[in-house]
């Protein structure tokens, strides 16, 4: 019923996609390989924001990976030995422990990581060429399947990217352990059904810092949205399109990322971060409840099913109204329908109401918001906010903040 709401919406949003701004860009997620920092880094300003994970050196330079989960919105990070999950908005707080997952024995190192949030999968490329497939919710790793790719002499697997909107894989292998009788470098595309059997014949990846192509490469992070690949030599980032013909040309380019002139291990897209707006208020009967906030859950990205708007620590056993915008919170007006609530409402389209079970300021509720995987949503902004009724006599009501968010890829 939701999604159905959201298509509608989005169809009549054609005529008005003026209106449609992006509140938070997108950004690379990048891991550093000595003293390991995760860096949101702008592709468009090369600009990046570090933090610290509690993770080791990556154990060797081909070694560790990156691959953003948007329904719970962590990041899966490795050092080659290792995977956890850190938060990479909450300062790389740690959210899954480390552990070490299946295939990883002395002389076999994690290479790359890559997140399919629809098919709830993690793809785990490794230094013997394996590339493992797994079931993965929360923290919990269930094997799927493996295979190894056949790769030139001397060339090792790192770098991993999954395009989910065609459920296919990107890889590169280079020449990590000496000369080879293949270029120094390649890019495989594969189905993520059967990812050691390309669908081309494997291809070089320009470099825009030297008009040649990638000698080695260390990271890959996919965009769905604006269908680009970012490619890491650990120095640069380059991103390419058209990959889709197996013959890719470069769009934007990061000379030089990291600042403390550590080299960068694994990317990995962030998506857009929601912006709040508008001020929350109790009125009447009503409980106060500092602590009430409108929050998502997940990341707006295509294909992210389990995406939901929640309303949590609200008042408990009152009714929740929650509205939906096209554009951010800022472009409306504002209503308190003539002072009966005690703050602006901005989003105008009333979408649901649902009833807030508990007592006091124990009340949260979860509406399913699932997001097609179809890239014709990509970068539409829309804003959503709850208001609230006290049902005894309809004596109180509440206003939450309001949530300017924008449909990205990942």
């Amino acid at each position: 019923m939701i999604s159905n709401r959201l298509i509608s919406t989005v169809l009549s949003a054609v005529a008005l996609s003026a209106t449609l701004s992006a509140q938070s860009p997108t950004r690379i997620l990048a891991l550093t390989e000595n003293i390991p920092q995760l860096s949101q880094i702008d592709i468009n300003t090369c600009t990046e924001v570090p933090c610290n994970p509690p993770l080791g050196a990556a154990v060797a330079p081909w070694a560790g990976g990156t691959a953003h989960d948007p329904r719970d919105r962590m990041t899966w990070i490795s050092d080659g030995l290792v995977l956890m999950k850190v938060d990479p908005r909450g300062g790389c707080t740690p959210i899954c422990t480390p552990f070490t997952p299946p295939f990883v024995t002395p002389g076999v190192e994690i290479t790359g990581l890559a997140v399919n949030e629809e098919l709830q999968r993690l793809y785990i490329s490794y230094s013997d060429n394996r590339i493992a497939t797994f079931s993965a919710v929360g923290c919990a790793l269930t094997y799927v399947s493996d295979c190894v790719v056949p790769v030139p002499p001397n060339h090792i697997i790192a770098g991993l990217a999954t395009e989910d909107t065609t459920q296919e894989i990107y890889y590169a292998s280079s020449a990590w352990l000496g000369p080879s009788s293949a270029p120094f470098s390649l890019l495989y595309r594969a189905s993520q059904f059967s990812p050691c059997v390309p669908l081309c014949t494997p291809f070089q990846i320009p470099d825009c810092t030297s008009g040649a192509f990638f000698r080695l490469v260390t990271g890959l992070g996919f965009d769905s949205c604006t269908r680009e690949l970012h490619v890491t030599d650990g120095w640069q980032i380059t991103s390419v399109t058209n990959l889709w013909t197996c013959a890719p040309f470069i769009t934007q380019c990061c000379p030089q990322v990291i600042t403390s002139g550590d080299t960068m291990t694994g990317l990995c897209v962030l998506p857009s971060t929601e912006v709040p707006f508008g001020n929350m208020c109790f009125g009447g009967t009503s409980a106060v409840c500092p602590g009430m906030r409108h929050v998502l859950r997940g990341d707006p990205t295509i294909g992210n099913l389990g995406f939901a708007l929640d309303l949590i620590n609200a008042p408990g056993g009152s009714i929740a109204y929650l509205f939906l915008g096209l554009g951010p919170c800022s472009s409306f007006a504002g209503t308190t329908f003539s002072g009966l609530i005690c703050a602006n409402l901005y989003p105008t389209s009333f979408i649901q109401a649902v009833f807030v079970p508990g007592t006091g300021c124990s009340g949260n509720v979860s509406i399913p918001f699932p997001l097609p995987n179809i890239p014709f949503f990509c970068g539409i902004t829309l804003s959503s906010q709850f208001i609230g009724q006290i049902p005894a006599a309809w004596s109180g009501s509440y206003v939450s903040n309001c949530l300017s968010w924008t449909i990205t890829g990942n």
